[in-house]
């Protein structure tokens, strides 16, 4: 279901934050116009820097993740030329998407009072490192800096004792992205019942903190810190934690009503005799014991691959998942069968595939319309058919290198 048919989005932007947005937008069925300067967003380019050993010709799955569903067009903004036609996409239009720095939107003219000159009542969706205040607003970051560092998500997530946990790629931009997105919507409801035009912004550091709303709200309702997880996972006892069976693999128990769960954890595990052991035969034995209870749970698992956990848990009624990779993650029967896979085409023929954002309507999986584009894949269309430029004014103005 296209919730958002008939809505425009023009993006400025780059990376992932920004972009993360306009695809959830996207995929909700808003017509997205990806404005990109002519040699295209720096996240194109990503694999110039990093490189895998042994991976040649990869595909630039961050590029393909957060840009399908939209359409491109390659403008030079700091060219008159250029920023005129941004007025052009402008008019018309119902959101203007960017997380350009201050300084940049000021030059490009890209503030919100420039561009509701063109559209008076545009929603005007901004997404920052540390927020639009203060003395650190102009300061460029990525989520690694501002949200995993800053915001301390990272620090949440290191055990005790551990290295610092390293941040996955993109892992708060397509978070934060989420969030910018559901703002985006509530504002267009806003803007549809009033007509007002609604500016709107997401911080990396914001997302972060959202993120770990629990760990900061205890310190600022009870003034202490909750303490880090440990290594072997024992602290919220044998039914809250990790553990590693035969093979190598994982499993998670999460039973926040541990009592409730216990003898059926016990006779999937096929540890019945536990029941009646004196050292764990009552609440009170069993949270004093927990260390000596955990390590029973853990020798019984680790001898026996998770498959055979897998095939007696999944009929209990136990709160358990394993600890997938993401090459499981896109087989696993819930993700094929909700649609969270999405196979799309590129303009060469080929396909790739990607997650899909995470809210469905209707019950109706996520439609995949086309993949991430070219640079400059649809300026014909945008301009051309769409805009009524001829072929010869397209021509000259790639000619000057302006457009793409």
């Amino acid at each position: 279901m296209q919730v958002l048919e008939g809505i425009r989005v023009v993006e400025v932007d780059n990376w992932g934050f920004s972009p993360s947005a306009g695809t959830v937008l996207a995929d909700w069925g808003a017509d997205v116009i990806k404005v990109e300067p002519p040699a295209g967003d720096p996240l194109r380019h990503i694999f110039g820097a990093v490189k895998f050993v042994g991976k040649e010709g990869m595909v630039n799955f961050m590029h393909e993740q957060w840009n399908r569903n939209k359409r491109s067009i390659g403008l030079d903004l700091t060219t008159t030329e250029g920023r005129a036609v941004l007025d052009e996409l402008l008019v018309g239009a119902d959101v203007f998407l960017t997380n350009y720095l201050p300084d940049l939107r000021a030059r490009l003219r890209l503030l919100p009072d420039d561009v509701r000159a063109v559209q008076p009542d545009l929603v005007y969706a901004l997404a920052t490192g540390q927020g639009s205040r203060g003395p650190d607003a102009a300061k460029p970051s990525f989520d690694y800096v501002s949200a995993w560092a800053r915001a301390g998500v990272g620090r949440q997530l290191t055990a005790e004792g551990a290295p610092f946990a390293l941040q996955r790629p993109g892992f708060v931009d397509t978070t934060a992205g989420n969030f910018l997105a559901g703002a985006v919507a509530a504002a267009l409801v806003k803007n549809g019942r009033t007509g007002e035009a609604v500016d709107v912004e997401v911080s990396l550091l914001a997302a972060g903190g959202w993120m770990l709303g629990p760990d900061i709200s205890n310190v600022l309702s009870n003034d202490f810190e909750l303490p880090l997880n440990s290594g072997d996972g024992r602290g919220a006892g044998p039914l809250m934690t990790w553990y590693e069976c035969a093979d190598g693999k994982r499993l998670v128990f999460t039973m926040l009503q541990p009592e409730r769960y216990y003898p059926s954890a016990l006779a999937a595990l096929e540890l019945d005799w536990v029941l009646t052991d004196e050292r764990f035969d009552s609440p009170e034995k069993r949270a004093a014991a927990s260390d000596s209870l955990h390590t029973v749970f853990s020798e019984q698992i680790a001898s026996q691959p998770r498959q055979h956990w897998a095939d007696r848990l999944n009929p209990s009624d136990v709160v358990w998942a394993p600890v997938q990779s993401p090459t499981e993650y896109i087989e696993d029967v819930q993700v094929v069968a909700n649609g969270y896979i999405l196979t799309t085409e590129r303009a060469d023929g080929s396909t790739v595939r990607v997650q899909t954002s995470p809210a469905q309507f209707n019950n109706e999986p996520i439609v995949a319309r086309w993949a991430a584009p070219d640079v400059g894949q649809h300026t014909d269309t945008i301009l051309g058919s769409e805009r009524g430029w001829d072929d010869a004014r397209l021509a000259a103005a790639r000619a000057a290198g302006w457009l793409t």
